[in-house]
């Protein structure tokens, strides 16, 4: 993510538009997510930051849009939410908790005019979030009408899932800032207690561990990239064309009298091959970095 710009963050908004399914959206609002985490915390600016806030906002108002459609459908079932059909998805398995099914379907329900004028003020104010479209800040007459209270039996309370907004990148945050209250709760009992020693012991592991929070979160994110170059187009063209006859062909044309064994037509599609296995070797170069 080392060379994010506005023109790849634009393909995150491209593979919003082009969503049609819970996970493929999901996945999409992860990355989207990652990129933002990555852009705060190297400081990248702040047209990056409200650019991918706005693209996090996005992503959520299409998954709002999807779920409401398998709702219409009939695919998702009352109690614990979930997909059905041939085989069953529980949305909690594909990271969709009960707080982001709700946001995300309450940003969907905003009118289009309503939503980009919210987007478009919220980027002259400088300040993008999610929490934009929350209740108190939905406009009244878009605001869905209030259903009637519905009183839980034990079992539902226990089934209910922890708030967790988004697969493991989202524990790795909810962990660091746990990890930085800590510190800071321990820096002011440094002044008050006379054991100095364990406290200043206790603030460095507290600090290791969140550097190695802060390692697993990249690591997920240069997951996530090989994973997203892994369904490109080329690279499967390069996966395909990687049999024993083309090898031949290559190993051919290197030969060091191939002037009088290569025909230029051989050499031309050595050439061309070369080229398009390209993406395989882009992506080892990037795997070793």
């Amino acid at each position: 993510m080392q060379d994010l710009s506005l023109e790849k963050l634009d393909a995150i908004r491209v593979a919003i538009e082009q969503a049609a399914t819970v996970q493929q959206i999901k996945h999409t609002l992860d990355t989207a997510v990652a990129a933002q985490v990555y852009i705060q915390q190297a400081k990248k600016g702040k047209e990056l930051e409200l650019k991918i806030a706005e693209y996090v906002i996005r992503a959520e108002r299409k998954l709002g849009e999807i779920l409401h459609a398998a709702k219409a459908a009939g695919d998702i079932l009352r109690g614990n939410p979930q997909l059905s059909g041939s085989t069953t998805i529980k949305l909690a398995e594909i990271g969709i908790s009960r707080d982001l099914s709700s946001r995300a379907q309450r940003i969907a329900d905003v009118s289009k005019d309503e939503f980009e004028k919210a987007l478009s003020n919220g980027k002259d104010a400088g300040k993008l979030s999610r929490n934009m479209f929350s209740k108190k800040h939905s406009p009244p007459p878009h605001a869905p009408k209030p259903q009637p209270a519905r009183s839980e039996n034990k079992d539902e309370r226990i089934q209910r899932a922890p708030p967790v907004e988004f697969s493991e990148v989202g524990k790795l945050r909810a962990e660091i800032g746990k990890l930085k209250s800590d510190i800071r709760k321990l820096k002011a009992m440094l002044q008050e207690q006379p054991d100095a020693a364990n406290l200043r012991k206790k603030i460095v592991d507290q600090q290791v561990e969140m550097a190695a929070m802060r390692r697993i979160m990249k690591e997920i994110a240069k997951e996530r990239d090989a994973n997203q170059r892994r369904v490109q187009p080329e690279y499967q063209e390069a996966r395909r064309l990687l049999t024993g006859p083309n090898y031949r062909v290559i190993i051919k044309a290197l030969h060091p009298d191939r002037g009088r064994h290569v025909s230029s037509a051989e050499l031309a599609e050595a050439e061309r091959l070369a080229v398009a296995l390209r993406p395989l070797f882009i992506e080892k170069e990037s795997t070793n970095r």
